[in-house]
């Protein structure tokens, strides 16, 4: 079902282009040097996000992704360098990939390990705590309706706003 919603992500995007404010496109070879950084293969939603849009926001929210090949000196919207530097500094396990921040401290994640039919769960993630800790709840069953449950919220509440002029 993800490349579906991520379809439909992206359409709903493109009817409001001025929402839309993203790094751009990277190539396949970019992700590759990605992928071996992290150790691990992107599932084929993310990729095909990362080979369209590389990182950014929509709106409000802004989704990570790929911004430079410095993964250690880089900042965010670059999930890369934030999967790095979370791992590095609480111990995140190697399957997650950061791909969005909450706001107060909890992260959303690709969960790897959980891969099926090329895509993985997007769950939720609160550095600090031990995995026995974790509630690991689960956002979305894959990026595509992570990304779409995004665009519509952030179209909604501009659409609200509009309104309300």
């Amino acid at each position: 079902m993800g490349m579906k919603e991520y379809e439909q992500a992206i359409e709903l995007m493109k009817t409001y282009p001025s929402m839309m404010d993203f790094v751009g496109p990277r190539s396949e070879r970019f992700i590759e040097v990605a992928e071996k950084a992290l150790d691990i293969s992107l599932p084929a939603t993310y990729r095909r996000f990362l080979l369209e849009f590389g990182a950014g926001a929509f709106g409000a929210s802004e989704i990570y992704g790929i911004v430079s090949e410095d993964f250690e000196n880089s900042a965010t919207p670059d999930g890369v360098w934030m999967t790095l530097y979370e791992r590095r500094t609480v111990s995140m396990p190697k399957n997650m990939v950061v791909i969005y921040a909450v706001g107060d401290g909890e992260l959303f994640c690709l969960d790897i390990e959980a891969t099926k039919n090329e895509e993985a769960p997007v769950i939720a993630y609160q550095p600090g705590y031990t995995l026995e800790e974790q509630r690991r709840e689960k956002i979305a069953d894959d990026f595509g309706g992570f990304l779409l449950d995004i665009v519509k919220r952030e179209v909604s509440l501009a659409d609200g706003l509009n309104r309300a002029k």
